[in-house]
């Protein structure tokens, strides 16, 4: 079960100028288990541009009032005591996008970013109601039938997130500690500069976008996979794309095939020196196929199997719940360090 007593649900609103987007709130609603709210506060930051009101984006401030706070550096350490409070246990809708826009912020003036992990509410109601394409927090109210007076004021978004998150647990009948603590959520983290997404293992089984499984297997850490022979040293490998993501524990036991006897795994390489084939309709495998220079071969996972020694295997029976336990959960302390 999930030992921290608060939880700590936030947003953030940005102005974009010039493609690039600028933080001018941080809001946040601070609750316990039972969703009664202990602090609510929008963070006003002056995002230290030129801005043109007539540029149509709509805000919830005079924009004196924001141009006259202070600039991000000096909300860093209130902003660290919050997502890195031992206490709280962070959410947000769709979050990773604010994390990469606090992390903007703190590249801008060299700070070294944040250590805390976070649930993604986003990925749990998608998952728990089956849907296979993002729910905008809108489509969520709708779908609990709750009114919003605000939208897009920080504050006002992470504490309609807080309600939607209550009437999920009321739907489910379960208790927001409970739903949290499930074990097929996997907390995402931020490392210092770096994000990992809060994912479900469910979608190792089911179907699911392509991005998910790519987020699923980079919590992988392949250094495990320590070369026993050499029989594939000296050769890059490509797997088709559908066949790597569709069925996880295939892929995954194709790629240690592969680190164990001395090859070389690159998926985004376009040249590789096999590519392991299917046939399907796999863009990536396309593309190999129409290269005119690419001086490689393509190898059935059968082919592959052989040249390793593998004989009479049933990959399928071989392979399976094989992703799921080698899956690493990379939950973080207050220094960056795996626990």
């Amino acid at each position: 079960m999930n030992t921290k007593s608060k939880y700590l649900f936030f947003d953030i609103e940005c102005i974009q100028v010039a493609g690039r987007d600028y933080i001018f709130s941080f809001g946040y609603v601070l609750c316990d288990q039972h969703f009664q709210v202990l602090k609510q506060e929008d963070i006003l930051i002056n995002p230290n541009i030129h801005f043109q009101i007539s540029t149509g984006i709509k805000i919830h401030y005079p924009w004196n009032k924001i141009s006259s706070q202070p600039t991000f550096i000096e909300f860093y350490d209130q902003l660290k005591y919050l997502l890195e409070n031992p206490d709280y246990q962070v959410v947000g809708h769709a979050i990773d996008n604010d994390i990469k826009f606090l992390y903007k912020e703190c590249q801008e003036y060299k700070l070294p970013g944040f250590h805390f992990d976070f649930v993604d509410s986003q990925v749990v109601f998608d998952d728990f109601h089956h849907l296979d394409k993002r729910s905008s927090i809108a489509t969520i109210l709708d779908y609990y039938q709750l009114k919003p007076e605000i939208l897009h004021r920080s504050d006002m978004d992470a504490y309609y997130n807080m309600l939607y998150m209550q009437k999920m647990c009321l739907e489910l009948e379960r208790g927001l500690d409970s739903l949290l603590s499930d074990p097929k959520i996997l907390k995402g983290y931020s490392k210092g500069l770096i994000c990992q997404r809060s994912l479900i293992k469910d979608w190792i089984y089911q179907p699911s976008r392509t991005d998910n499984k790519m987020s699923l297997l980079e919590r992988i850490d392949f250094q495990r996979f320590e070369p026993v022979t050499d029989l594939l040293l000296g050769k890059t490998y490509v797997i088709n794309t559908k066949l790597l993501y569709d069925n996880l524990d295939i892929g995954l036991y194709l790629i240690k095939i592969i680190l164990e006897n001395g090859g070389s795994f690159q998926q985004s390489n376009p040249n590789p020196t096999i590519f392991i084939y299917q046939e399907n309709d796999c863009p990536r495998q396309q593309r190999v196929q129409s290269n005119p220079k690419w001086e490689g071969s393509f190898w059935s996972v059968q082919e592959l199997l052989k040249e390793v020694g593998v004989l009479h295997v049933d990959i399928a029976i071989q392979s399976k719940g094989y992703f799921e336990s080698m899956l690493i959960e990379k939950e973080v302390d207050l220094n960056g360090n795996k626990v």
